[in-house]
């Protein structure tokens, strides 16, 4: 009975820590599930219940005089790594690592909305000079890039003819081709048509994108399905698609890859880090796989240059992975959907969409020659999806072969 006791006390706190925060609940269940498998184990169950007993109630203090923040899980997490000793004999600093990490990204994420903010001259009269961070976020992509994209491009660009599949729509019935492509800038500027990637001075090719495109329902096809949220159809009107194909001279161009969806912060870091650490066990295998005796001067020699190899991979993957970790957490941050509620005038967009233009101005003078990123309109129904912009309208062509009108369901 008093162990029951002891573990239904600890339980409790468990579920109160989970639900001290609805905006942050996915974040205390992943600090509850990491005390429960690394932390409660290696504990004095009844002094373990006492301490997260009070730290609930200090976090509940916290939360309802300044309101809900990720900060106050950090400051739960520093609880438990400081006083671990009240409850436990064992340390407990790297049990918490899960939450740690996804700390460290919202961190970097609130850092980098800030300075994103900190180029837009509709947004920074929102800050204080206190406020105001001294490097320029453009200033870090350009030394990001020139440092470690630019050495490895085929890690971070794909050539535009390896996308297998691109399309385009637009509501309506529309029976001729060139009414899907974008308006000119002539009709752009008189009707101040702002879009996320470039202002109306300039006319960018919008297409939905894949490395092999999959039925999405009955009607639709992944692709397709992309464009009629970016469009935000309605149940019942017409949607017309059609497919588009590299131009012959833009097979070789390069696109930079921003969608980072489908790969964590956990799995950048295996990627790039989880081999070249064994070069003796490795050279010590392949001598006894030859049963050969080689000499000292022969080991030493073959040492040297599996280090100079292995260095330079090692040198290779770090400038990958940085980079790979800066541009998850820009993509994570910027590329969001637009709040419908906030963003309602062209006025509205011009503000919004600025930062956008800045950084597309920087990619240009690196002749890159478009950008993959995910679609947010997609991720607003749980799904994900695929989004294309090129620089130059005339690098993808339309295929008149493959125009068709359906009804959005």
């Amino acid at each position: 009975m008093i162990m029951f006791h002891k573990q239904a006390n600890i339980l409790l706190e468990l579920d109160r820590l989970e639900n001290l925060m609805p905006t942050h609940k996915d974040l205390l269940n992943m600090l509850s599930k990491d005390i429960r498998r690394y932390v409660w184990g290696i504990s004095d169950e009844a002094k373990l219940a006492v301490f997260l007993k009070k730290a609930n109630w200090l976090i509940n203090i916290l939360i309802e005089t300044a309101g809900e923040s990720f900060y106050w899980v950090d400051i739960y997490v520093e609880l438990l790594c400081k006083k671990s000793n009240y409850f436990s004999s064992s340390e407990i600093t790297n049990a918490l690592n899960n939450v740690k990490l996804e700390l460290g990204r919202l961190k970097n994420k609130e850092i980098i909305n800030i300075l994103w903010e900190q180029i837009n001259p509709n947004l920074i009269s929102n800050y204080s000079a206190d406020d105001i961070i001294g490097k320029n976020i453009l200033i870090s992509f350009d030394e990001i890039y020139k440092a470690c994209i630019s050495n490895n491009l085929e890690s971070f660009t794909f050539d535009l003819c390896t996308i297998s599949h691109m399309c385009r729509g637009r509501k309506g019935y529309h029976d001729d081709i060139g009414e899907l492509l974008p308006p000119c800038i002539d009709y752009a500027i008189k009707h101040n048509k702002i879009n996320r990637w470039n202002p109306p001075n300039k006319r960018f090719l919008y297409l939905a994108a894949s490395f092999g495109d999959k039925p999405f329902d009955n009607v639709f096809t992944h692709d397709q399905k992309v464009c009629c949220e970016e469009l935000r159809m309605k149940s019942g009107k017409k949607i017309t698609l059609a497919d588009f194909f590299p131009a012959r001279t833009s097979d070789k161009k390069k696109i930079l890859n921003l969608n980072y969806e489908d790969i964590s912060i956990k799995e950048i870091d295996k990627r790039f880090f989880g081999g070249a650490k064994h070069i003796a066990t490795e050279i010590a295998d392949e001598y006894i796989i030859k049963k050969a005796q080689p000499s000292e001067a022969d080991v030493r020699k073959r040492i040297e240059e599996k280090y100079e190899q292995e260095r330079y991979i090692h040198d290779v993957n770090t400038q990958i992975f940085v980079a790979s970790l800066f541009l998850k957490n820009l993509t994570e941050t910027i590329v969001v959907p637009i709040d419908d509620d906030k963003v309602k005038s062209v006025a509205d967009l011009d503000t919004y969409y600025h930062s956008f233009h800045k950084l597309t101005e920087l990619l240009e003078g690196y002749g890159l020659s478009g950008i993959m990123y995910p679609s947010t309109r997609m991720n607003l129904i749980n799904q994900s999806g695929t989004n294309l912009v090129l620089f130059n309208v005339d690098d993808a062509v339309p295929d008149s072969s493959s125009i068709r009108t359906k009804i959005y369901t």
